[in-house]
């Protein structure tokens, strides 16, 4: 940092304060307080370590209204200008805007000693001004620990920072201005080293007794620290740390079994000497009835029908009225019976004659509409011009239906079948759903034996019948044999031991899979009989006790000579920790045993 006395175009009581890239805020405030312009143009190289933040700036405005001085910031960054002038100081880029200005910057009155709101400044004075050392609380404010830290680690550039900083002011300052260099006392040569950095400017806030004090304290407490690290450290690498960790991945082997069981719902528990297991079989029933549109046109003609009641109140005797008799209604529409019929005799009481009377079917003569009349009387024709004429008629009590003549939509025998597949297709996948839910969790489904069928199916019209819609009544039912998969793998485990070559070195892994095929099934007497074809994983077995007990503080060359021997292993890792360890712990709690069984069930 060097101090310039400015003698053309500035006011006499102003001057030029140059600060390098690594000077501190302590030091900076140190030159200002010491300088005896009242105006000073604090020049700010770019990345100048007390443009880290904004709160050196905020710091270096107090100290220097304080002691009643005006700073100017001059530097070429914008960023650093525009920290500047968040706290209220002035920024420029350089010194030569300033010449171009008619009045100098405004001179702050220096304050009164007697004054009781002015904070004394002491703190940041160098040592040869002050006469005292600066209390603890402005050093550490002003001089942290980290900040002579990182002055050390950066030493290089500060000096290289320094003196590029000198060429900066002479090109700044320009062939008007005259400045004469200023060194500070506690500094002995314009080149900063590393170690004097920090001791020269903690000298200039601490006094001896403390700065020794200080650090007699320090190193008792490093020396202190050293040795209880080394001393865990030792006591961790022989004691604690040595682990060992052994992965065994033991021989496996894929191959098939087969073999038959019984499912019988009439027993209660498995006989696997017998091969039999207790199986339950579960039934879902359901009717539904759906609707479907008729698709087929045809030109049609339909005669309307309907039932009158015939009376007879001529005699006691009956009558026959053959197929086809002809009845008119009372606006003249001609019906004829559809079949012959006998009118019974009406009844004699007292001289009074009651009438008789039976139900008769009658069908229009001529298709159409307009013979769906409502209820009326009708005539029989045939007895015109006798007795009987009047004595033999007809009543309709409702409305004659089924005359047409025209195109109309028709119901085809396509229809019919696309109704029944459908009825196949979205029906019984329901009543099937409905059977699995209704299956209990500690029970399976033997997916062989399940059935599902349509029970029954009726449909209201048939092919050619005229209508636009047409119904279907349906009944499903679902049923299948339930059975524990327990029982299934208690059959294989007994398989495996009475009947397999690997009982003897191997065990069963739980990599396995099954497939059931029905061999009988018969619902009615509640028994299915079935194949089971197994594809399962044997494992080699493996005592992890005996390992342990063969490998217990032996060294790696020993341990893998041990384990290459053992006939059940396919292969095995063995790693020790920390780095340096090379031998298996003596203790138990310190080896880890990892066993794999690496062979996955390939799909046959």
């Amino acid at each position: 940092m060097s101090k310039k006395k400015v003698q053309i175009n500035l006011s006499p009581s102003s001057s030029v304060l140059h600060i390098s890239v690594s000077d501190e805020l302590a030091g900076v405030l140190d030159q200002i307080v010491s300088d005896e312009a009242d105006n000073i143009y604090l020049v700010v190289p770019e990345g100048a370590y007390i443009a880290q933040n904004v709160l050196n700036f905020q710091l270096l405005k107090r100290e220097s209204e304080s002691v009643g001085k005006n700073i100017v910031v001059v530097s070429k960054d914008p960023r650093i200008q525009k920290l500047a002038e968040k706290v209220s100081l002035e920024a420029q880029a350089s010194i030569e805007e300033n010449s171009k200005k008619q009045e100098p910057p405004a001179r702050r009155p220096k304050p009164e000693p007697e004054s009781k709101n002015l904070r004394p400044v002491a703190d940041i004075l160098p040592p040869e001004r002050s006469g005292a050392a600066p209390p603890i609380a402005d050093l550490r404010r002003f001089a942290s620990e980290k900040s002579r830290k990182m002055e050390r680690e950066e030493v290089k550039e500060v000096v290289t920072g320094e003196e590029a900083q000198e060429d900066l002011a002479q090109e700044e300052l320009g062939k008007d201005f005259h400045v004469s260099e200023y060194t500070p006392k506690t500094k002995k040569s314009k080149k900063i080293k590393a170690p004097s950095i920090n001791k020269k400017k903690i000298g200039s806030m601490l006094s001896a007794p403390f700065r020794v004090f200080k650090g007699r304290v320090v190193h008792v407490l490093i020396a202190i620290a050293v040795i209880a690290a080394l001393g865990g450290g030792y006591y961790a690498a022989a004691e604690v740390l040595p682990k060992a960790t052994i992965t065994l991945h033991p021989k496996s082997v894929q191959d098939k079994m087969e073999f038959s069981l019984l499912a019988d719902s009439n027993i209660s528990s498995a006989n696997l000497e017998k091969g039999t297991i207790p199986a339950q079989v579960i039934e879902e029933k359901q009717e539904n009835t759906f609707t479907f549109n008729a698709t087929g046109k045809a030109d049609i003609e339909e005669y309307a029908s309907g039932d009158i009641r015939v009376y007879n109140e001529y005699s006691s005797a009956p009558q026959t009225l053959v197929a086809s008799t002809r009845f008119i209604s009372a606006d003249g529409k001609l019906f004829r019976t559809t079949e012959t019929v006998v009118v019974p005799g009406a009844q004699v009481e007292a001289g009074r004659i009651i009438p008789s009377s039976i139900n008769v079917n009658v069908e229009a003569a001529e298709p159409g509409d307009e013979y769906n009349i409502g209820p009326t009387t009708f005539s029989i024709p045939g007895f015109k011009g006798t007795d009987k004429y009047l004595n033999f008629y007809g009543k309709s009590e409702s409305k004659m239906t089924g005359g047409f003549q025209g195109v109309a939509t028709i119901v085809t025998e396509e229809d019919i079948n696309d109704a029944r597949n459908k009825i196949e297709e979205e029906f019984l996948p329901t009543v099937s759903a409905q059977l699995r839910a209704k299956a209990p969790e500690s029970l399976t489904v033997l997916e062989e034996s399940f059935e599902s069928k349509i029970q029954n199916i009726e449909f209201d019209a048939r092919a050619n019948d005229r209508k636009t819609t047409f119904q279907s009544r349906a009944v499903a039912v679902a049923q299948a044999f339930l059975i524990s998969e327990q029982d299934v793998n208690n059959a294989i485990e007994r398989y495996f031991i009475n009947s397999t070559k690997y009982s003897s070195d191997y065990e069963l892994s739980d990599q396995r899979s099954i497939k059931y095929f029905v061999k009988e099934i018969e619902y009615e007497d509640g028994y299915v009989e079935f194949s089971v074809n197994v594809d399962q994983v044997f494992n080699r077995r493996l005592s992890t006790e005996s390992v342990m007990e063969s490998i217990k503080g032996k060294d790696e060359t020993e341990v893998r000579k041990t384990l290459s021997r053992m006939s059940e292993l396919e292969k095995a890792q063995v790693r020790f920790w920390p780095f340096w360890v090379n031998r298996v712990p003596s203790g138990e709690e310190d080896i880890t045993i990892e066993v794999d069984y690496g062979h996955k069930l390939e799909q046959q």
